[in-house]
């Protein structure tokens, strides 16, 4: 395995690592939903920009995709969903003790 899995897989092990960011997976499972929303549901006691940022991360990984949508008073926000094409994770570990991860589409 090269540096450079090496380093994507580090990546979303540390997304992965948070249990905000699992919790947030777990809602978007449900529909696409906006940061403001999900500020407001009990079961997540942050702020709006804390549940945004870790949005992004998971954006970033590759795990969530985000649409430009606009509220009240044509204000823009990002909802986010799931990635469209759906994925599975598998985690294999080998004989030497490296770990394989890939997307299963």
């Amino acid at each position: 395995m090269d540096t450079e899995e090496l380093d994507s897989q580090a990546r979303l092990f540390s997304v992965l690592s948070s249990e905000l960011r699992l919790r947030l997976l777990t809602k978007l499972a449900d529909e696409p939903v906006t940061a403001p929303e999900l500020a407001d549901d009990p079961a997540f006691q942050v702020t709006a920009e804390t549940i945004h940022n870790n949005l992004k991360q998971l954006r970033d990984a590759g795990l969530v995709e985000s649409e430009r949508v606009y509220g009240p008073g044509n204000r823009p926000k990002d909802a986010f969903s799931l990635h469209k094409d759906g994925f599975e994770i598998m985690l294999a570990v080998s004989d030497d003790y490296t770990f394989d991860l890939e997307y299963i589409e």
